[in-house]
């Protein structure tokens, strides 16, 4: 004999509806400020951040599915209620009602979604390390690698007596003002607009993702534009990570060779000294005290 199986379900399915988020609580919740660990599979820097990029933002769409989708899904559907309770929610908020917020909320996480991939794509596009973890997401964490500054560091240094302020600043990239974000915008501008002295910073080994070649463009347009607004600034070169093999190391040395340049590494100590007395003989030649960019 067969038997017919209801499909509605059991009596008080509206006191079991799942909460629904505001988007303020959204924001807040603590998978935004989420970090994670660079994969030490992949050699390639580039790659590496593109991968570490791509990670977090499936990561943070899986927890808006959650409270997004998900929650949608949790919720009953219209014709599967128990009769008193389905005429409660067309007497309360009107025919369609119900179905139509149920939907809103599954194309929230549909445009979520897609925005989400949509800067996945464009940052598997890049070409450098730097544009890989500056592709418009706030929640990027920024781990071991290069381009570790993401705003203006301000300090002081004594020397024989005298308060010098020094900042250390994002590395820039080459490219047109119009396409730098405002921590660029605002380091160029400290350049220009301060009585700083500047320290330029190379990193003649490639892991930076950016080009020798392009670091040299991007140094000299600074320089030319110092040059214009500041004629008696002050100047210096470093050429970073000189114990790690690098073709490039001895002709950027060259090309230095008529301003003062100095080599170092960090790892080994080599010039860290000579680095120290330079800076700070810039620092007292110089008439002011806002001090050594970096």
């Amino acid at each position: 004999m067969a038997m017919r199986t209801s499909t509605a379900v059991a009596h008080g399915a509206l006191q079991r509806l799942p909460y629904v988020r505001t988007a303020s609580e959204i924001q807040e919740m603590k998978f935004w400020r989420a970090s994670m660990l660079e994969s030490n599979r992949i050699v390639d820097p580039v790659k590496r951040a593109k991968n570490l990029t791509s990670r977090l933002v499936n990561m943070q769409l899986g927890k808006l599915s959650s409270v997004t989708r998900q929650v949608s899904l949790d919720f009953p559907a219209l014709k599967r209620m128990h009769p008193f309770e389905r005429e409660v929610v067309l007497l309360t908020l009107g025919q369609g009602t119900y179905e139509r917020h149920i939907q809103s909320l599954r194309r929230v996480y549909a445009t979520l979604h897609n925005t989400g991939k949509q800067f996945e794509r464009e940052c598997q596009e890049l070409r450098t390390k730097q544009e890989a973890v500056d592709c418009g997401l706030c929640c990027v964490e920024v781990a071991n690698y290069p381009f570790t500054t993401r705003g203006i560091t301000m300090g002081h240094v004594f020397v024989e007596g005298i308060s010098y302020q020094i900042a250390d600043t994002p590395g820039l990239i080459f490219r047109p003002d119009e396409r730098r974000n405002a921590i660029e915008k605002l380091a160029v501008a400290m350049m220009e607009k301060t009585q700083a002295s500047i320290g330029f910073v190379f990193d003649p080994t490639g892991s930076s993702g950016t080009p020798t070649a392009d670091q040299i463009l991007l140094r000299d347009e600074l320089r030319h534009r110092v040059a214009e607004a500041r004629p008696e600034h002050k100047w210096i070169d470093i050429i970073s990570k000189i114990d790690q093999p690098s073709d490039d190391l001895a002709s950027l040395q060259d090309r230095l060779r008529s301003s003062p340049c100095f080599s170092v590494s960090a790892q080994t100590n080599e010039g860290l000294v000579e680095l120290g007395d330079g800076v700070r003989q810039v620092l007292t030649e110089s008439a002011c005290e806002d001090g050594f960019l970096e």
